[in-house]
């Protein structure tokens, strides 16, 4: 329907997949004005691409990977033109000083993955998307996908284990 020019369809999509592009762009970039923005421009993308959707996926994950890639459009154009490392961030969560590795750390340790292992790590953990639609936003099998984010799950607790014992 969004194909064919209906607003209204695209309202729909917008509302029910809005918040979770949000999320996603905000997890990466902590800055809500861009999140806002690139937001924006994720379902302009989806209007203006719309005629070219297959149904070879689902519409989320389509909406997804469109997010996706300006996320790393965006990492690239900061750092063509900065030192800029993304920060992530968790929207509902609170740091528990109780816990013995605080949450902070814990973001620090996925900024310092390998990317692919990040980006795995961070479409299912932070961002709250299925295993399937993240294989489908990377391009994966999901065979290979579980592996990948295996390796990111030892990865990082390799990581921590190092902090926990500095």
């Amino acid at each position: 329907r969004v194909a064919q020019g209906n607003k209204e369809a695209l309202r729909e999509i917008y509302e029910i997949h809005a918040k979770k592009v949000y999320n996603m762009i905000f997890n990466r970039f902590n800055d809500q004005y861009l999140a806002d923005d690139m937001t924006q421009d994720v379902f302009l993308t989806v209007y203006d691409k719309s005629i070219t959707f297959r149904g070879d996926s689902q519409v989320s994950t389509w909406i997804y990977r469109i997010a996706f890639n300006k996320c790393l459009d965006e990492l690239r154009r900061r750092k063509k033109t900065s030192t800029h490392k993304p920060s992530y961030q968790i929207l509902e969560y609170e740091d528990d000083k109780t816990s013995p590795v605080s949450l902070s750390t814990i973001l620090v340790a996925i900024d310092g993955l390998k990317q692919s292992q990040k980006d795995a790590f961070t479409l299912v953990y932070l961002d709250k998307i299925s295993q399937q639609e993240a294989a489908e936003i990377l391009n994966m099998n999901i065979k290979a996908f579980e592996s990948l984010l295996y390796r990111a799950r030892i990865s990082l607790q390799k990581i921590l284990s190092k902090t926990k014992d500095s």
